[in-house]
């Protein structure tokens, strides 16, 4: 067995790998703008580093855990379980994984309790307001950290205690799990993966992966042609869709905007779509920027999108965002609804269902548009 392969190494990597994790959520929490100067663009890789070189140098300096048949689990001692033989244990220990899975079962708990009061504080005891996003980042955090707390515990206590065969077979069950186990808590928390894996499948049943129907028939190649849906490649920034588009295509169409946000600094992703006369789809998302005032709204961003494609006349607009309320539309993106008319503004909630309709006028009453520019042109020409 080659020590490379040692499972102490890639353990403690893993180990490491959470602990940055929780540390990440920790300070996202706390201001957006610092994980972003601590772990934006190649950062992330620097911190990457820790638990690499570690991993290298468990795998080439320490003694490696070995599989027992008796007990069905790993062991430092080869002769776990042969009480036959009397063999010194210190032989074979390693203090270094043995005090790091002490480290790991205190740091994780204390990482959890320092995001419970941030959360506390950002929710009840301060002014701040957590997103959803980040409610659903650091619950996929805990759950699959949790599993990490358990497993280091544990191992401490079967190494240098003797335990039952089931309580072995238990821990060595859920350590093989706190590898997978963050697959599945992506999928089931994370709703932005849960959508891509979605499209992944049907994607399968439009390819003829997976069957779609059971109807069977002889395509000639030279009489029939089977004509897929292609996806919108990434230049594109509309998408053509029929007259009869309905008010919750919109709003999904909003969702689907919102997913690519840039906002590293408010973390308040904001996605919005127009719908045109001629039926035409515009996204639009919000793009913050570090000097704040070059901040584009999402709503603003799919009017840009549709105006330079040469499009004048809009029907209707859909804006989501994270939070539990529908969010109206800022004063600005206000009045750039309102320079197109009196659009249809739907305000759509994703986390709680809840949608608020109103229109452009109502959302800005008294306004200024380009009437009074008219009005203004005429009054100075009778002058």
């Amino acid at each position: 067995m080659l020590k490379i392969l040692a499972a102490p190494a890639f353990w403690c990597g893993c180990c490491v790998t959470g602990l940055i994790l929780l540390v990440n959520r920790a300070v996202d929490l706390i201001d957006g703008r610092y994980a972003h100067a601590l772990f934006g663009g190649s950062k992330t890789y620097v911190w990457l580093l820790i638990p690499i070189c570690m991993l290298l140098y468990i795998s080439f300096f320490t003694t490696p855990f070995m599989y027992n048949a008796i007990y069905d689990g790993g062991f430092l001692s080869p002769y776990a379980g042969v009480p036959e033989i009397e063999v010194d244990f210190s032989e074979y220990d390693n203090p270094l994984v043995g005090n790091f899975n002490y480290f790991v079962a205190v740091m994780y708990p204390l990482m959890y309790l320092v995001l419970c009061v941030i959360i506390w504080y950002k929710t009840k005891g301060g002014q701040g307001k957590v997103s959803l996003t980040q409610k659903q980042i650091v619950a996929q955090s805990v759950i699959v950290s949790t599993l990490l707390a358990i497993v280091s515990a544990a191992y401490i206590v079967m190494q240098y205690i003797e335990t039952p065969r089931f309580f072995i077979v238990a821990i060595q069950f859920m350590w093989m799990a706190s590898h997978g186990a963050s697959v599945f808590t992506y999928i089931f928390v994370n709703k932005s993966m849960r959508k891509e894996a979605c499209k992944m499948v049907k994607g399968w049943l439009r390819c003829g992966i997976l069957p779609l129907t059971n109807e069977v028939t002889n395509l000639d190649s030279q009489q029939k042609s089977l004509t897929l849906p292609q996806k919108p490649q990434p230049h594109d920034i509309s998408r053509e869709t029929p007259m009869s588009i309905t008010e919750d295509q919109l709003i999904q169409e909003a969702v689907a905007a919102s997913e690519n946000s840039y906002s590293p600094y408010s973390r308040f992703p904001v996605g919005a779509a127009v719908l045109t006369e001629d039926g035409t789809v515009f996204r639009g998302a919000n793009v913050e920027n570090a000097s704040y005032g070059g901040t584009i709204c999402a709503e603003r961003s799919a009017i840009v999108s549709a105006v330079s494609a040469g499009h004048r006349k809009f029907k209707s607009i859909a804006i989501v965002t994270e939070l539990d309320e529908p969010c109206t539309p800022c004063g600005i993106c206000r009045q750039f609804i309102v320079e197109f008319g009196d659009v249809r503004v739907i305000m759509f909630s994703p986390s709680t269902g809840k949608r608020m309709v109103s229109t452009a006028y109502e959302l800005l009453p008294r306004t200024f548009t380009p009437a009074h520019m008219d009005q203004h042109g005429k009054y100075k020409g009778q002058q």
